[in-house]
């Protein structure tokens, strides 16, 4: 699934940029001489002499002096900053007031795009000169994320403003700014923040379901009925909270069954409202990996936490791991269920209750298709590892300088003389070049896993500001199987500046 990139700089950081002086610039006076300056664009390389910008999305360029001892300093707000297109891009002596935002002014160096077209933009600090070319276009395909902003009462969602700046897909929410269209419900239906587009419906049992829209725009963008954005510069997305009816569960692996030891599997939380509408709640709900029920009528297994697999905490929360395969070897239902976790979600809430003292009840809404029974098992197993299969997401093994692409490595595992296994392990190897400095390091880097390590971002390559075109790096994604056996699979990825941007 592809995630929109994120701006290296947003608005409301740039509004108050400050100085920032590096080590040992207080030697000015003492010996130690200015020598030379240099720009910086804010999320690319020193030196630059272009630069891309997008209408509305503010920018910014810092200046670093060079010193006779080796040392360096910022000096953006020391500096003269000025454009011989203010009526293409402007940039601010701490001069231009932030929109909507009276008193407050942006920082030195701060790049205010107002029309696409072409500008330069000079800088002068004692008898140092520097100039960049600035190219502004304008972004296009503005797009609410999710298209609906539907919540289960007690629950919340993250709206997201994205553009396509140059044909990527990029989240724009660092210069959103998020209102209710026409009328705003009450504050017992839902609340927004205004800055960070988080809807939250109350955890009260005075909740109520209720309709509205709600509308994002960039404050002192002058874009108007175009490119999805309407008379007024705004997108809008309609919403609606209502009661929880029910839960459903979906899983990563969609082909299998087995989950390899000491592996993951993501798993997703879908609510359906009571007005029809679906709703993602994988980060508010309570995931359990649990024993069956009644495979033993001797026992009850009810709720009984598995030892064959568990869910992660925080950020990982709805990822599976496998922590050990069972040893029932029979082949009756009670054996084979022994080797199993019943995996569920619950999302509670409350609600009013004439009946009770407080006046209200706590609602369980669960994925268990009936009572007893669960919607999805897991088997963890144990195979051995064959082999591995590295690969890019999108096919292409081209990237272009700057730019991201994800990765992929599937694992073949032997399970029996005659079976094998395939699954998709990229978050359970190790990834070279890594992200530390390494052969090829200043070409392309590449997030790993390490040892019996988690990282959900593993395999997202990405190419220096600095590559060469037509350098080739061969990624290397490999596992430890024993002291002396370990498995690997190599893709090689070319660097080529045409190649568009896939964003991992």
């Amino acid at each position: 699934m592809m995630m929109p990139t994120v701006l290296p700089a947003a608005l409301r950081g740039l509004a108050l940029a400050g100085v920032v002086v590096l080590a040992a610039c207080g030697g000015v006076g003492q010996g130690i001489l200015p020598q030379s300056s240099v720009l910086l664009p804010a999320g690319g390389a020193e030196g630059d002499t272009t630069l891309k910008a997008y209408t509305c999305l503010n920018t910014a360029l810092s200046l670093i002096v060079n010193f006779s001892n080796g040392s360096r300093g910022d000096f953006t707000s020391r500096a003269k900053w000025s454009s011989n297109k203010p009526d293409v891009v402007k940039v601010s002596n701490r001069d231009i007031e932030v929109p909507d935002q009276p008193g407050f002014f942006f920082g030195h160096g701060v790049l205010v795009p107002v029309a696409a077209g072409t500008a330069t933009i000079s800088v002068s600090y004692l008898d140092f000169k520097n100039s960049i070319t600035v190219t502004v276009e304008d972004p296009t395909n503005f797009k609410i994320t999710p298209s609906e902003a539907n919540l289960a009462i007690g629950s919340s969602t993250d709206l997201s403003l994205t553009a396509d700046l140059g044909g990527v897909n990029s989240s724009v929410d660092g210069f959103a700014s998020w209102k209710f269209k026409d009328t705003a419900p009450a504050a017992t239906v839902v609340t927004l923040n205004a800055s960070t587009g988080t809807l939250s419906s109350a955890q009260l049992a005075t909740s109520t379901p209720g309709s509205f829209t709600v509308s994002a725009s960039i404050p002192g963008c002058s874009l108007k009925n175009v490119y999805g954005l309407d008379s007024t510069g705004a997108i809008s997305v309609p919403g609606a909270v209502d009661r929880l009816a029910s839960l459903q569960l979906s899983k990563e692996f969609t082909g299998s069954d087995k989950l390899v030891v000491n592996t993951t599997e993501r798993y997703t939380a879908t609510g359906t409202l009571a007005n029809g509408k679906t709703q993602d709640l994988s980060a508010q709900v309570v995931f359990a990996a649990l024993k069956p029920s009644d495979v033993d009528p001797l026992t009850d297994d009810e709720n009984v936490v598995s030892d064959l697999a568990t869910f992660l905490a925080g950020t990982t929360r709805n990822l599976l791991f496998a922590t050990k395969a069972g040893v029932e070897t029979g082949t009756d239902a009670n054996s084979i269920a022994k080797n199993q976790a019943h995996l569920r979600a619950t999302f509670s809430f409350r609600e009013p209750d004439t009946t009770a003292a407080s006046g209200e009840k706590i609602t369980t809404i669960s994925t268990d298709a009936s009572q007893g029974v669960r919607q999805i098992a897991i088997t963890p197993v144990a195979p051995t590892l064959s082999s591995i299969a590295a690969s890019s997401v999108g096919g292409s093994t081209k990237l272009a300088p700057g730019n991201t692409l994800r990765l992929k490595a599937v694992g073949t595992y032997a399970v029996d003389a005659s079976t094998n296994l395939t699954q998709d392990i990229t978050r359970h190897v190790v990834w070279e070049p890594r992200l530390t400095t390494e052969t090829n390091g200043d070409t392309l880097t590449v997030q790993s896993s390490v040892g019996s390590g988690i990282n959900i971002l593993a395999g997202v390559a990405v190419a220096s500001t600095r590559a060469v075109t037509g350098k080739v790096v061969t990624v290397k994604a490999s596992k430890l199987v024993s002291a002396t056996d370990t498995k690997s699979g190599t893709v090689d990825i070319s660097i080529d500046p045409t190649e568009p941007q896939e964003i991992p």
